[in-house]
């Protein structure tokens, strides 16, 4: 390790340590949710609601924390830079994490997250679109956005601040800052307007190359100096212990950092958790009123969430000897979600600790083991 890239570990170990102690006591309370729920069995599965109305704009404004970090000093990639997937085989390793995206007219990336945890947000432009792959590694979110809202065009950088733990940026029009997991505006002239999501995939290296031969993969050549070999927040994190920063709600249904799937649909939220999708392969459920279906990708490891309904008919799904089969007709359908009766409209969805998770959406229903 070079002696820039240990100091800058260094800092950050410290910042996080300081700002953690200092800013707990200036924040509100957090909201134990406890045994406010209710429940219902749904097949091999159990549906938990979460009881609690939520949080307003300026609550949330109110609860932002700094960080400890200037404005951009956690440095967006502003023109990035790819490789070929052969090429990314001489820096990658097959286990290593990456955050795939299809952009829709067939050109594939990857995005891996040793280099997004040192920079957070990815600016780019996918088929003349402005999109931004955004990490937090403390909250493990990845969501990608459009950037573009109302008539606005614009990209996003690093605000330095922090709430619920999770990544706030802000935009590079305005200035208003819109919170990673929440992905509307929370302040400014844009309150309350939502950004548009884009499907990223959490995988491996492996996974992600084998299905997508001709991927492009963001380069090391970022023009900062860092050491990418280098994980400042470490393993344990990931896996163990309590959030660094407060968080305004919480619930002790999962551990803190188990993984989930959330899904942020017509203002209504649903979590799943991850082995449960894994386990089942196929999940049937609604959300707001929408039937929708969930399949377990095992080529990439990741969910596959469609809306249920076809030509105005609702189909169901099962696995049967690892194909997805309605129940309706008996029909195969691919795990993108397409069949000779037509295609199953995609729902974003990204993957994000539990404690995030429930810290935005205190009023979250849970699909988790019966």
């Amino acid at each position: 390790m070079n002696t820039n890239s240990l100091i800058q570990v260094i800092l950050i170990v410290i910042i996080f340590f300081i700002a953690g102690m200092l800013v707990y006591n200036f924040v509100s309370v957090p909201i134990d949710l406890g045994d406010n729920v209710s429940e219902k069995t749904s097949g091999p599965f159990k549906i938990v609601k979460l009881n609690h109305s939520g949080f307003t704009y300026q609550e949330l404004e109110k609860n932002i924390l700094s960080g400890g970090i200037r404005q951009d000093g956690i440095p967006p990639i502003e023109n990035p830079v790819y490789l070929t997937a052969e090429e990314a085989d001489d820096v990658l390793f097959d286990s290593d994490l990456v955050f795939g995206f299809n952009d829709g007219k067939g050109n594939v990336y990857a995005f891996p997250q040793n280099i997004l945890v040192w920079h957070e947000i990815v600016n780019g432009n996918f088929g003349e679109v402005n999109i931004s792959i955004t990490y937090c590694p403390l909250t493990g979110s990845v969501v990608g956005f459009v950037g573009h809202y109302l008539t606005i065009e614009t990209t996003f950088g690093t605000s330095g601040k922090l709430l619920n733990s999770n990544l706030v940026m802000y935009d590079r029009d305005s200035g208003s800052f819109w919170p990673q997991i929440l992905g509307k505006a929370i302040n400014g002239d844009n309150v309350g307007q939502e950004l548009e999501k884009v499907q990223l995939y959490w995988t491996f290296w492996q996974n992600w190359r084998d299905n997508n031969p001709t991927t492009k993969v963001l380069s090391e050549n970022t023009g900062f100096n860092r050491n990418y070999g280098l994980d400042p927040y470490g393993q344990d994190y990931y896996s163990t212990g309590s959030p660094l920063f407060p968080v305004m709600s919480s619930s002790d249904l999962l551990p803190h950092k188990s993984v989930v799937i959330g899904i942020d649909y017509q203002n209504t939220q649903l979590a799943i958790q991850k082995n449960v999708i894994r386990y089942h392969k196929v999940i049937n459920t609604n959300i707001a009123n929408e039937n929708i279906t969930i399949f377990f990708d095992e080529d990439l490891g990741v969910a596959r969430v469609y809306k249920s309904k076809v030509n105005d008919i609702i189909y169901s799904f099962e696995n049967i000897n690892g194909k997805f089969v309605d129940k309706e007709t008996g029909e195969i359908w691919t795990v993108e979600g397409e069949s000779t009766i037509g295609n199953l409209e995609p729902i974003v969805y990204f993957d994000v600790m539990w404690f995030a998770w429930v810290a935005y959406s205190p009023s979250t229903s849970l699909i988790i083991f019966e």
